[in-house]
Protein backbone atom coordinates (compact mmCIF):
# COMPACT_ATOMS: atom_id res chain seq x y z
CA UNK A 1 0.00 0.00 0.00
CA UNK A 2 2.89 2.50 0.79
CA UNK A 3 4.06 1.31 -2.35
CA UNK A 4 1.21 3.20 -4.55
CA UNK A 5 0.75 6.23 -1.99
CA UNK A 6 4.61 6.87 -2.96
CA UNK A 7 3.94 6.16 -7.04
CA UNK A 8 0.77 8.87 -6.41
CA UNK A 9 3.29 11.39 -4.65
CA UNK A 10 5.91 10.74 -7.24
CA UNK A 11 3.41 11.20 -10.20
CA UNK A 12 1.52 14.37 -8.53
CA UNK A 13 5.09 15.95 -8.51
CA UNK A 14 5.11 15.17 -11.97
CA UNK A 15 1.95 17.03 -12.38
CA UNK A 16 3.53 19.59 -10.53
CA UNK A 17 6.01 19.39 -13.05
CA UNK A 18 8.87 19.38 -10.19
CA UNK A 19 11.77 18.74 -11.90
CA UNK A 20 13.58 16.98 -9.12
CA UNK A 21 11.45 14.40 -9.71
CA UNK A 22 13.37 12.61 -12.07
CA UNK A 23 16.29 12.32 -9.56
CA UNK A 24 13.84 10.47 -7.13
CA UNK A 25 12.77 8.42 -9.52
CA UNK A 26 15.66 7.05 -10.85
CA UNK A 27 16.89 6.47 -7.35
CA UNK A 28 14.15 4.26 -6.95
CA UNK A 29 13.52 2.70 -10.22
CA UNK A 30 16.41 3.56 -12.22
CA UNK A 31 18.21 0.19 -11.55
CA UNK A 32 14.87 -1.85 -12.62
CA UNK A 33 14.92 0.16 -15.62
CA UNK A 34 17.92 -0.38 -16.61
CA UNK A 35 18.32 -4.11 -16.14
CA UNK A 36 14.31 -4.19 -17.83
CA UNK A 37 16.69 -2.83 -21.43
CA UNK A 38 20.06 -4.41 -20.33
CA UNK A 39 18.10 -8.04 -20.66
CA UNK A 40 17.03 -7.03 -24.11
CA UNK A 41 19.71 -4.94 -25.58
CA UNK A 42 22.73 -7.25 -23.64
CA UNK A 43 24.64 -3.23 -24.36
CA UNK A 44 25.16 -1.16 -21.29
CA UNK A 45 25.47 2.28 -23.34
CA UNK A 46 22.15 1.38 -25.15
CA UNK A 47 20.69 0.27 -21.65
CA UNK A 48 21.29 3.89 -20.29
CA UNK A 49 20.42 5.52 -23.44
CA UNK A 50 16.85 3.61 -23.12
CA UNK A 51 16.56 4.38 -19.37
CA UNK A 52 17.21 8.64 -20.31
CA UNK A 53 14.80 8.47 -22.89
CA UNK A 54 12.49 6.90 -20.89
CA UNK A 55 12.49 9.78 -17.98
CA UNK A 56 12.33 12.47 -21.01
CA UNK A 57 9.32 10.51 -22.07
CA UNK A 58 7.40 10.06 -18.84
CA UNK A 59 8.24 13.92 -18.51
CA UNK A 60 6.41 14.36 -21.96
CA UNK A 61 3.61 12.10 -21.03
CA UNK A 62 2.42 12.76 -17.62
CA UNK A 63 0.46 15.03 -17.57
CA UNK A 64 -2.01 14.28 -19.24
CA UNK A 65 -1.84 10.27 -18.35
CA UNK A 66 -2.30 9.61 -15.01
CA UNK A 67 -0.48 6.14 -14.81
CA UNK A 68 -1.62 3.90 -11.87
CA UNK A 69 1.33 1.92 -11.37
CA UNK A 70 4.41 4.04 -12.44
CA UNK A 71 6.60 1.30 -12.45
CA UNK A 72 4.60 -0.42 -14.62
CA UNK A 73 4.36 2.31 -17.04
CA UNK A 74 7.95 3.52 -16.65
CA UNK A 75 8.93 -0.46 -17.41
CA UNK A 76 6.35 -0.65 -20.68
CA UNK A 77 7.97 2.53 -22.41
CA UNK A 78 11.78 1.30 -21.46
CA UNK A 79 11.05 -1.62 -23.34
CA UNK A 80 9.26 -0.17 -26.15
CA UNK A 81 12.73 1.96 -26.29
CA UNK A 82 15.01 -1.37 -25.69
CA UNK A 83 13.13 -3.29 -28.59
CA UNK A 84 12.94 -0.45 -31.32
CA UNK A 85 16.97 -0.14 -30.62
CA UNK A 86 17.47 -3.97 -31.07
CA UNK A 87 15.46 -3.93 -34.40
CA UNK A 88 17.33 -1.51 -35.55
CA UNK A 89 20.23 -3.07 -34.87
CA UNK A 90 19.28 -5.89 -36.21
CA UNK A 91 18.72 -4.16 -39.32
CA UNK A 92 21.85 -2.51 -39.41
CA UNK A 93 23.37 -6.29 -39.37
CA UNK A 94 21.39 -6.61 -42.54
CA UNK A 95 22.32 -3.99 -44.23
CA UNK A 96 19.83 -1.64 -43.10
CA UNK A 97 17.86 -1.50 -46.42
CA UNK A 98 21.02 -0.06 -48.09
CA UNK A 99 21.65 -1.89 -51.47
CA UNK A 100 25.65 -1.55 -52.74
CA UNK A 101 26.51 -3.16 -55.88
CA UNK A 102 29.78 -3.84 -56.86
CA UNK A 103 31.55 -1.61 -58.85
CA UNK A 104 31.81 -3.96 -62.15
CA UNK A 105 28.52 -4.66 -62.34
CA UNK A 106 27.94 -0.77 -62.57
CA UNK A 107 30.87 -0.61 -65.20
CA UNK A 108 28.64 -3.12 -66.78
CA UNK A 109 25.82 -0.86 -66.71
CA UNK A 110 27.49 2.19 -67.98
CA UNK A 111 29.70 0.88 -70.26
CA UNK A 112 25.78 -0.57 -72.08
CA UNK A 113 24.24 2.26 -72.04
CA UNK A 114 27.03 4.41 -74.19
CA UNK A 115 27.21 1.25 -76.84
CA UNK A 116 23.12 1.56 -76.68
CA UNK A 117 23.07 5.45 -77.52
CA UNK A 118 26.12 4.78 -80.35
CA UNK A 119 23.55 2.21 -81.55
CA UNK A 120 20.76 4.45 -81.75
CA UNK A 121 23.05 7.48 -83.82
CA UNK A 122 24.20 5.17 -86.30
CA UNK A 123 20.60 3.81 -86.74
CA UNK A 124 19.64 7.25 -86.73
CA UNK A 125 22.32 8.02 -89.11
CA UNK A 126 21.84 5.41 -91.44
CA UNK A 127 17.82 6.06 -91.83
CA UNK A 128 18.82 9.72 -92.69
CA UNK A 129 21.44 8.81 -95.23
CA UNK A 130 18.87 5.71 -96.89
Amino acid sequence: MQENSMDGALVQRFFDRDEDVLADVEARYGSYLFTVANNILQNVEESEECVNDTYFSAWQKIPPYRPPVLLTFLAKITRGYAIDRWRQRKSLKRGGGDYVLPLDELADVIAGSEKITDTVELNELAATIS
